[in-house]
């Protein structure tokens, strides 16, 4: 799970973009169902995405599988929520979406949660608020 801090109280900007970072979070979940592709997911968020694309920087990967791995990483290796992935989302997945846009030079926002993936949508296994922390 990660969050964002900010020194002082959030910014209007840094608000709206922590707004988008949740509109992104819900839309992947919508589309994270059973026989979807993971590209299915990336469109469909990117979709929200595309009107601000010359305001940030997005690495293209929205998610990634997760797992019993070992270190170095917990990255399972089998799929990232972007375009051009074919594979399709079956029941029990577990994902990290971690969703950040970033102003180069400037600031970013990054927030996400780890979900599992159910015939209803995804579902988070973790608690975070979304809520940008206010470090004063």
């Amino acid at each position: 799970m990660m969050r964002t801090a900010v020194t002082g109280q959030a910014s209007n900007e840094l608000a709206s973009t922590r707004d988008l970072c949740r509109s992104l979070f819900e839309s992947l979940c919508d589309t994270m169902r059973p026989g979807n592709t993971f590209e299915q997911a990336a469109q469909a968020a990117d979709a929200l995405l595309s009107p601000y694309r010359d305001q940030y920087f997005f690495s293209g990967v929205f998610g990634y599988a997760v797992g019993a791995q070992f270190p170095p990483s917990w990255v399972e290796g089998t799929g990232f929520i972007a375009k051009g992935q074919t594979r399709t989302f079956e029941t029990n997945m577990v994902f990290h979406l971690p969703l950040c846009l970033r102003v180069p030079g400037q600031w970013g926002v990054g927030i996400s949660d780890t979900v599992v993936v159910t015939e209803q949508g995804a579902k988070p296994l973790t608690n975070n608020d979304w809520r940008l922390f206010e470090a004063c």
